[in-house]
């Protein structure tokens, strides 16, 4: 049978079963899927312990008695008397009162001392609740609490996988679209069903419920097993965050919610007690803490992704690998790329790919690099056209690349620093225009002059019918 099949017959909670259990009243087994699995030994068990618990008979006498410690007629004789001697004193409280209402006291001139010698105590007002309803385990509700450190873990897992992103895969996390965030919220959910179950098992606790005073034990006070611990998670994951799927997973939190407030028992608690340590303000001090410092850990991570990865003074090779990643790392895989040498390669497209061209466009010259003792000190090309049938692009992103790869890897930048970002706008609004920027100690020029071309917005320059063409661009960088 299963608790549910158990509540019904019994007409006990979950929460009073789970309480039995606890104090080893009760021995479901196990079924090879983790699940209780209770039998008609144990329906006939729980009965005879409701029926006990009705007639205030204390769990330890209950306990001696499933044990075989006392004879059920020695402890029924001994409750028995326990009963008379309290219905003798309810009957003397009857008494007094009777006596009192015939005396028609008023409390104003009650005179205490001539009824105490009667009685020690009132009589009760109403029937105290039965015993064995008030047989659970305590809980704790903290519905927002129990949110909030759930909250902090998944920003915690997360965390890890945009850090394995940038650090490891060299990702860039704002250049990615709607499916990156598809991905990031799935593997937040498989982290959290992997790493959740190891910190229960090990530590009892997450970070976010660490944080927030909470802890999760089995019945008998200790971690749970792995086995528990992973059953808890899934049904979390199932049960409370609705697999994250839109809109269900708010309905999910919704009724887990409602649950929590009306003190019912969720279904990952099963086989586990959550406890509360304390609700000290200093937790809310640092829950805002660890959140800023998790939130901030990403933001910083991700402006150090965009430092090269080689900086001061640089080779041709080092110069080249910084532009050759950043054209990847920014998204412009259909860029020209550099050798070790500092020579533009052909892009490779794999096998059946097709490239469509609308018009032919004039590819950037050669670079020139001038160096002192095998290090870079300047960066330079001359871009030439006087062809009547070749578009001119505008160029502003490879030069852009350029400057980042050089100009940008010089100490003097930052994390934060926002000259590359002053230097991106003023290009986008010069793109056939001569400008001279100094960046990071890198004086940047640029002179442009054409005749026979008519600007168009999206494609650059494109040559006017009937007109003589030429177009010379001149670019530099000098350390």
């Amino acid at each position: 049978m299963t608790i549910k099949e158990m509540e019904s017959l019994t007409g006990m909670t979950r929460a009073n079963i789970r309480f039995y259990e606890s104090k080893g009243l009760l021995s479901p087994e196990r079924g090879e899927n983790g699940y209780r699995e209770y039998t008609e030994k144990d329906l006939i068990a729980l009965q005879r312990i409701k029926l006990l618990r009705m007639l205030d008979l204390s769990l330890e006498e209950i306990q001696k008695l499933q044990m075989g410690e006392e004879a059920m007629e020695t402890v029924l004789s001994r409750h028995e008397e326990q009963l008379q001697q309290e219905g003798e004193r309810i009957a003397r409280c009857r008494e007094v009162c009777a006596q009192m209402k015939a005396d028609r006291v008023q409390y104003s001139t009650l005179n205490a001392d001539k009824y105490l010698q009667k009685v020690n105590e009132p009589e009760p007002e109403t029937q105290p609740e039965p015993q064995w309803k008030q047989d659970v385990l305590p809980r704790v509700r903290s519905p927002f609490r129990r949110f909030f450190a759930r909250w902090l873990d998944l920003i915690f897992y997360v965390t890890l996988w945009q850090l394995f992103l940038v650090i490891v895969l060299d990702v860039n996390l704002s250049n990615r679209g709607s499916g990156g965030d598809v991905l990031d919220a799935v593997m937040q959910l498989l982290l959290m069903l992997v790493l959740e179950p190891i910190f229960l098992r090990l530590l009892g606790t997450t970070p976010g419920k660490w944080i927030l005073g909470l802890r999760v034990t089995g019945e008998d006070g200790k971690h749970l097993t792995l086995a528990q611990a992973r059953s808890r998670t899934w049904k979390v994951w199932f049960r409370g965050m609705g697999l994250g799927i839109p809109i269900y997973n708010l309905v999910r939190y919704w009724k887990s919610y409602r649950a929590c407030e009306d003190g019912e028992m969720l279904d990952w608690e099963e086989d586990s007690t959550l406890t509360l340590r304390d609700e000290k303000r200093w937790r809310t001090v640092v829950w805002i803490g660890a959140a800023c410092v998790l939130i901030g850990s990403i933001v910083l991570t991700m402006a150090w992704a965009q430092l090269p990865k080689y900086r001061g003074d640089l080779t041709v090779a080092q110069f080249s690998e910084n532009y050759n990643r950043y054209c990847r790392y920014y998204g412009f895989d259909g860029l020209r790329k550099l050798d070790t040498e500092g020579n533009w390669v052909e892009n490779q497209y794999p096998e059946g790919t097709v490239v469509v061209e609308v018009m032919e466009s004039v590819p950037l010259p050669p670079l020139e690099f001038t160096q002192e003792n095998g290090i870079i000190t300047g960066i330079s090309f001359t871009l030439t056209s006087e062809s009547e049938e070749e578009i001119i692009g505008n160029y502003d992103t490879e030069i852009l690349l350029l400057v980042e790869s050089f100009a940008g890897a010089q100490w003097d930048r930052g994390l934060f620093d926002r000259e590359l970002g002053q230097f991106s706008q003023i290009l986008n609004d010069s793109s056939f225009s001569g400008l001279e920027e100094e960046i990071y100690g890198v004086r940047v020029t640029r002179k442009v002059e054409y005749s026979g071309y008519e600007p168009s917005v999206g494609w650059g320059l494109i040559p006017e019918e009937g007109k003589s063409c030429r177009f010379v661009m001149e670019f530099s960088m000098i350390k």
